[in-house]
């Protein structure tokens, strides 16, 4: 498949919309908005607060008064999005964040082989696009997902070299460490087979995958990905257990060094893929690395078999993992049927995303349409839709993804599972039975983010009725010291578990209630000054 395929394309397949607008490179940030805490009195929030800042920021106008938002210019230079952090721990504010531009954007994406791209149309991709913003959180940090491969990757590629993660405080080709990570001229991520960052082993499979998470979309060259301009870590050299688990190593230190410093090292690590497996004995070495990722906030996305056996009952790696920051995917085809002869396991495998007929990149500029090929190409769809999900317009996100990284992935898990396609060729094969689709995702996180909450609430149980553990959602209002209570029908207290919260918003918890005998139970949230009941079901 050469590269100017599209032009054969554009003879055969039908016109799809097109839009009239082009796209433009947005200019820089105009200062920043910040938005005051209700209870804060805004004729009375002035200059003298704003003067303590380092750096000069002046009160430019009042963008509207009932909601209590404010412009701001910064005195020296640009604006930079490590001063929104300065603005956000100021007293009294609730939200900081650049006055960013907008500019006009191509939906459907000018790409030549979006119309071909019937993957993409499947799963909802222009719903969740047309909020998105470019590859970053809506403060600008950019949003990285790590891309695991055995050989390499065509980092040069015209449509892939604008997404190729660089760790910018490394001096390339210099045999130095210069950020004193432990690694030397880690500049374009890191190949553990190599102990470099050499990814130029072109073999087809890492091009092709890297090519249906990220490329640059709406560029008119090339095709649409899933991620639209998320940042790709290549983590190259996976050929055996020792080197995929230093890979996954790799990512996660990025993501601590990013928590840790609130953005000033690191990278946003969201994800990772892995587009590549093997049958036999389980590794219990590899699986504890999920849970170590997670906890970090990195969701890893698996591919499952290509071989048509149940890994409930046959053990895969790594997709037999039982860690809950991990998901396994399986293939459909464009009629949404499941592809034969994959595999599946209602325990072991998590959702299905396409994996059949898809056009991507490939070595050396070129462009390549797969046919009938393997689980590879389903997983990377998943792992490009989370990049997606952190550069929504919810601008507590990225920070409840610092300082409460494992619930926050958790959180995205539920709303790709939960807003997941369910399918009658998937029911009774895997644990979702569903299809990733983008739009019932976005529609629940819409819900979640944007719905105004004041009061300790709990917003969901499940599974109830439930035999051993469950999930509540719920609202703390704010930060402090909560208890979850268990109590019969009787009022006897069975269960306390304490917790600290740091932030206002929603949040996710676990209860583990195995040692409760079957019954029906009240589910307390108890905070300093309020609190809030749920129904519990135990089975036997």
């Amino acid at each position: 498949m050469v590269k100017y395929l599209h032009l054969f394309l554009w003879l055969i397949l039908p016109l799809g919309e097109v839009s009239a607008q082009v796209l433009t490179s947005p200019p820089p940030a105009d200062g920043f908005l910040i938005q005051l805490r209700p209870e804060v009195d805004l004729a009375s929030w002035k200059l003298p607060e704003l003067k303590s800042l380092e750096g000069g920021f002046l009160i430019r106008k009042v963008v509207d008064e009932e909601l209590k938002i404010l412009h701001l210019e910064h005195t020296f230079g640009e604006s930079r999005p490590e001063q929104v952090k300065s603005l956000q721990q100021m007293p009294g504010v609730l939200h900081a964040q650049l006055n960013a531009a907008v500019s006009t954007r191509n939906l459907p994406p000018n790409d030549p082989f979006w119309d071909a791209q019937w993957n993409l149309h499947k799963i909802g991709a222009l719903s969740m696009w047309s909020e998105s913003n470019y590859g970053k959180t809506m403060d600008g940090t950019s949003i990285v997902v790590a891309v695991l491969e055995p050989t390499g990757f065509d980092i040069q590629h015209e449509d892939l070299r604008d997404q190729i993660w660089t760790n910018e405080k490394e001096m390339p080709l210099d045999q130095l460490d210069n950020d004193q990570n432990g690694y030397i001229d880690d500049y374009f991520g890191w190949n553990a087979l190599n102990q470099n960052d050499d990814h130029s082993n072109r073999v087809a499979h890492g091009t092709q995958v890297a090519g249906l998470i990220s490329t640059t979309n709406d560029n008119g060259i090339g095709l649409s990905s899933v991620g639209w301009n998320t940042k790709l870590l290549m983590l190259s050299g996976s050929l055996h257990d020792a080197e995929v688990i230093s890979n996954y190593r790799y990512a996660l230190r990025q993501r601590q060094l990013f928590n840790e410093t609130n953005g000033k090292e690191g990278a946003f690590v969201v994800a990772t893929n892995a587009s590549f497996g093997r049958s036999g004995e389980q590794s219990a070495i590899w699986c504890a690395v999920y849970d170590q990722l997670g906890e970090a906030g990195i969701l890893s996305v698996s591919a499952a078999d290509n071989r048509l056996v149940n890994t409930d009952l046959r053990s895969d790696m790594p997709t037999s993992c039982a860690s809950e920051y991990l998901i396994t995917v399986t293939g459909i085809d464009p009629f949404d049927n499941f592809v034969k002869n994959r595999a599946y396991g209602p325990r072991t495998v998590d959702i299905a995303a396409p994996s059949t007929q898809l056009f991507t990149t490939d070595p050396w500029d070129q462009y390549v349409e797969l046919g009938y090929v393997g689980n590879s190409f389903a997983a990377p769809h998943v792992s490009g839709a989370i990049g997606l999900m952190y550069s929504l317009p919810f601008p507590t996100l990225r920070d409840m993804a610092v300082q409460e990284p494992g619930q926050t992935a958790l959180l995205m898990k539920s709303f790709l599972f939960e807003g997941a396609q369910p399918l009658s060729s998937l029911r009774g094969k895997i644990k979702t039975e569903s299809r990733l689709d983008l739009t019932g995702t976005f529609q629940l996180m819409k819900r979640h983010f944007e719905t105004q909450k004041t009061e300790l609430a709990i917003q969901g149980v499940y599974p109830n009725p439930f035999y051993a553990e469950v999930q509540i959602d719920c609202f703390l209002p704010e930060p402090g010291s909560y208890r979850l209570l268990v109590y019969d029908l009787q009022g006897r207290l069975l269960q306390e578990q304490s917790f600290q919260n740091t932030l206002v918003g929603p949040r996710r918890l676990q209860l583990n209630l195995q040692a409760v005998p079957s019954g029906i139970y009240q589910l307390w949230i108890e905070g300093a000054s309020a609190v809030d009941v749920a129904k519990l079901v135990k089975m036997r």
